[in-house]
């Protein structure tokens, strides 16, 4: 027995054994017992009535319509002291946060941590409050389009999810670029008029302010030839009539 530099103080040591049993070999029926078949399980007769088939008390189409009457999580859950926070959305289309505690009970709460992202929850919650959630963000290049799966097995909807396959974000990253291109051009039309408005107000400003500088140049010189010359020492004047 080897104990220095380990922390077990005993060791495995590899052998080979023979079990023996007595009594009847059952390897014969073993192969008969892997694949079992209905008749081989036999029903007991109560009360003198004959034996009937074991079925199912709900078909598949049944619990597939109930599947969707149930809220899904639809975020990994938040594990809190004696406290869980799921994230769902409920049958009705709305996102709900839901807060399962401790006094709620003990197989909520042990179900409550044992619960995964896409799980559907039937045990109800103590608190239930509505959420706003947007898709996307205000970036528009990171949305996507929302595809309702239809349920193959009736008529109604099986899932909701985002489309993100390559061709949808193609399509959508040609549309974002034809979308930016005229946006572009058309802020580029804009600023053109805008520059040509002004050019033409500087220009009808410029020709105005020039008209008005020769009207009052001429005015200018009409009265100073309209002014009497006068000789106070020879007592006559003189006028110019223009």
């Amino acid at each position: 027995m080897n104990v220095k530099k380990s922390s077990k103080n005993h060791e495995d040591i590899e052998y080979s054994y023979v079990a023996f049993r007595r009594g009847v070999d059952h390897r014969a029926d073993t192969e008969d017992k892997i694949n079992p078949t209905i008749e081989d399980f036999t029903t007991t007769p109560v009360d003198g009535e004959p034996g009937s088939l074991i079925q199912g008390a709900y078909t598949m189409a049944q619990l597939r319509s109930y599947s969707l009457t149930l809220p899904r999580i639809i975020l990994p859950p938040i594990k809190s002291h004696k406290h869980i926070t799921l994230d769902v959305c409920a049958p009705t289309g709305s996102i709900e946060r839901w807060v399962v505690p401790a006094s709620l009970g003990k197989l909520e709460y042990r179900d409550a941590r044992k619960s995964k992202w896409g799980d559907l929850w039937a045990l109800g919650a103590k608190t239930r409050t509505m959420r706003n959630i947007k898709i996307g963000g205000n970036n528009n290049r990171s949305m996507s389009k929302l595809i309702a799966i239809k349920d193959p097995h009736s008529g109604g909807v099986r899932d909701i999810v985002k489309d993100k396959t390559s061709i949808f974000l193609k399509a959508r990253r040609k549309q974002m670029k034809a979308l930016k291109k005229a946006t572009r051009l058309e802020r580029k039309r804009e600023a053109r008029e805008k520059h040509a408005e002004t050019v033409r107000a500087h220009k009808e400003e410029k020709e105005r302010k020039l008209q008005e500088r020769e009207a009052n140049k001429g005015r200018g010189e009409t009265f100073q030839k309209a002014l009497p010359l006068a000789t106070f020492g020879g007592g006559w004047e003189k006028r110019y009539n223009i």
